[in-house]
C-alpha cells in the first residue's frame, strides 16, 4: 500500500542535442613548407631535413588534436 504512491509518477527521459563547437582556425592553417635553395651544400641538405622533420611534426599534432575533437563529438 505504501509503494503504490510513487508508482504513479513517471519519469520520462530526453536526449538533448548539444551544439558542436567548430575546429580551431589555428588547426586548420596550412602547415609551413620551408623553401628548397637551388645550390645546396650537403650542410643545407641537413638543416632542411631538420626544417621539414618539424613541419611534418606540426602538421601530425594538428591532425591528432582534430581526431581528439572528433572523437569527443562522438
Amino acid at each position: 500500500m505504501l509503494l503504490s504512491g510513487c508508482a504513479s509518477k513517471q519519469i520520462q527521459y530526453a536526449t538533448v542535442a548539444t551544439p558542436h563547437l567548430p575546429i580551431p582556425a589555428s588547426l586548420l592553417s596550412e602547415c609551413p613548407v620551408p623553401l628548397i635553395p637551388k645550390d645546396m651544400t650537403y650542410g643545407d641538405s641537413v638543416l632542411l631535413n631538420f626544417q621539414l622533420l618539424d613541419s611534418l611534426d606540426e602538421c601530425n599534432g594538428k591532425l591528432r588534436a582534430i581526431s581528439k575533437i572528433d572523437e569527443n563529438r562522438a
